[in-house]
């Protein structure tokens, strides 16, 4: 596979020249590189499109190409905009071809570090290149996913500093604005210093680039053999901090707590114990956000209400009234510790259930 630089640099000299916008995307309709001005086709077509025997389809502001290797579908491109934009997306095509021809033919570090992490290449094979390419193939290793809000570029030049290859230290793009940080780890806590990794990455990030970035942990392993376990946690830790901890900019695997365990659970089971732990499917109308800013408060404060009343600069009593108040729409009282827990995981699991409403198509 191309790298998503390799395949960026390609498509914008070609808008550069022509003037149409294009786009590539995985089989999947993934992003992994576009021009300025490129929009994503209707998900309807493209989904189809995937699945047909056509190698090809134009409609009014978009022509749609496959590439594939044998019957596996590799990338997805789109033309957009002009007249031209068939015979663009053709040039495209076949420049994206040769660029595979010359990976395959000179194996680069990023595309095989790709492949690895991904699980697509066998352990005699992976010792067999990794000895070809000097990567080295013992030591502790982990993977960081990095998500960014923006283009990718600045922030990569930054991280490549910080992390030189030279030190065992590998960074890859897995799409056009999220990075893998392959990183090289000690003999101490691996799992600590990778936290401490993803610590300094969000820092120096929103320091030197002016912006934020979301850092997922995968597990700390041993030797290159190890390496898609802990990137397929990393991505477990990305998608359950989404669901979870959204306000946290590092989430490690070993920290996920109760989020891992409700990830695994049936929405029928999550239903069901809403409706037991708070009378209803949903939360009632009584509790908005000032409540739920407040239990989250006295969470932190182990219940400790006059700790949490300093916090919030409200009165004692302003914070019992609202304790009540949620008492009484849910029965549960949060100067209990079993009540408190119970509404937790409740707030838990309703977060759960509405990311998997969202993502249902």
């Amino acid at each position: 596979m191309l790298s998503a630089q390799t395949i960026r640099s390609g498509i914008e000299e070609l808008k550069q020249i022509t003037g149409i916008a294009l786009r590539v995307m995985d089989a999947q309709g993934v992003t992994i590189a576009a021009t300025e001005g490129s929009q994503v086709p209707p998900e309807e077509w493209l989904r189809l499109f995937a699945e047909s025997d056509l190698e090809w389809e134009a409609r009014d502001e978009y022509a749609l190409f496959k590439l594939a290797e044998g019957e596996t579908l590799l990338y997805l491109l789109c033309a957009e905009g002009g007249e031209h934009k068939t015979a663009v997306g053709r040039i495209a095509l076949s420049e994206l071809r040769q660029l595979l021809l010359a990976t395959a033919q000179r194996p680069d570090k990023e595309t095989f570090l790709r492949n690895l992490i991904q699980g697509r290449i066998q352990t005699p094979e992976l010792y067999r290149q990794a000895q070809k390419l000097h990567i080295a193939e013992k030591g502790g290793k982990g993977v960081l996913l990095i998500e960014t809000v923006s283009e990718t570029a600045q922030i990569r030049e930054l991280l490549k500093g910080l992390f030189p290859e030279r030190f065992g230290n590998y960074l890859l793009e897995t799409d056009e604005r999220n990075l893998a940080l392959i990183r090289s780890l000690g003999g101490g806590d691996r799992n600590a210093e990778l936290k401490d990794t993803a610590d300094m990455i969000v820092d120096m990030v929103n320091t030197e680039a002016m912006a934020n970035v979301r850092v997922a942990c995968g597990m700390a392993v041993d030797g290159l053999q190890g390496l898609p376990l802990s990137f397929d946690t990393a991505r477990q830790a990305s998608e359950i901090g989404r669901i979870f901890y959204a306000e946290k900019a590092v989430i490690s695997y070993h920290a996920l707590g109760i989020g891992r365990l409700i990830h695994r659970l049936p929405k029928d089971i999550c239903r069901i114990f809403v409706r037991e732990a708070l009378g209803s499917d949903t939360l009632p109308e009584e509790i908005d956000e000032e409540i739920l800013a407040t239990v989250r408060k006295l969470l932190e404060n182990n219940l400790n209400i006059s700790e949490t009343a300093r916090q919030l600069y409200v009165h004692r009593n302003t914070l019992v009234y609202r304790i009540e108040k949620l008492q009484k729409a849910t029965g549960l009282d949060m100067r209990n510790f079993e009540d408190a827990l119970t509404f937790r995981v409740a707030l838990l699991v309703l977060n759960y259930l509405k990311y998997q409403e969202d993502s249902d198509p």
